[in-house]
């Protein structure tokens, strides 16, 4: 990432795509605009897309949940039977596959590659932003997952200038107590505690947050559509 950071500010400095701006594209100049090219936004109010009925909103909704929870489970279900049973090499020795970061980079390559033939076969294009802007939450997405209730919320509220209504922050607060309660219940009897463990947690928190907020931000600055989201973000995610 510094390599690409001290590019992107050289870029930056010498104005390099207004200079290119008036030559013939070549395949360098092509990958240097895709990664850190100025996209334009698109006008306020173009495409807006029309209001759906109640009836096929709810059928997509309950079409994503049932398809969103059975991938989870057949995921859990298929990674436990790789990484729980035993395997007989040629030799004759058993062992254990134990490597989760070939699941997970085979998770991000898969993830990729569909998202990659469904903007083909929509004619979307790839890339909507600047391909580095997705680096951001790829490496918090990273770095973290869920359980950040209030910390999204005030991410949200920091760089989307989202507004949540009283009950959302209700809710938010009692979530958010009962994991202090579990967290502290479980440094009672010794299961959990240090400073070091309290950071980590502070660290995870924040990352996690950042990421759904700062694909927010996108989304709503670029109006990209959730295939290019997941294709761009996996591009740097599957590195994990």
């Amino acid at each position: 990432m510094v390599p690409g950071a001290i590019l992107y500010k050289y870029l930056q400095k010498s104005n390099y795509f207004d200079k290119i701006s008036s030559k013939p594209p070549t395949c360098l100049s092509r990958s240097l605009f895709a990664c850190f090219g100025p996209f334009e936004r698109l006008p306020e109010g173009a495409a807006a897309p029309k209001r759906e009925d109640t009836a096929r909103r709810g059928a997509e909704l309950a079409f994503c949940f049932t398809g969103l929870m059975g991938a989870y489970l057949v995921w859990g279900l298929l990674q436990e039977k790789i990484m729980t049973r035993s395997y007989v090499m040629q030799d004759g020795s058993v062992v254990r596959f134990t490597d989760s970061q070939l699941l997970v980079l085979a998770n991000r390559l898969g993830a990729l590659l569909a998202a990659l033939a469904r903007l083909a076969c929509t004619r979307r294009p790839l890339l909507a932003a600047p391909l580095y802007k997705f680096s951001y939450c790829s490496l918090t997405n990273v770095l973290s997952k869920s359980c950040k209730v209030i910390p999204v919320m005030l991410m949200g509220k920091l760089i989307s200038r989202n507004k949540y209504e009283l009950y959302e922050y209700v809710t938010a607060a009692l979530i958010s107590a009962g994991m202090v309660m579990f967290i502290v219940a479980r440094v009672a009897v010794g299961a959990v505690g240090g400073a070091g463990g309290a950071a980590l947690l502070a660290l995870y928190l924040w990352c996690d947050s950042f990421t759904s907020s700062w694909q927010a931000a996108l989304f709503k600055q670029y109006e990209l559509h959730p295939l290019q989201m997941l294709a761009a973000v996996n591009v740097f995610s599957r590195k994990k």
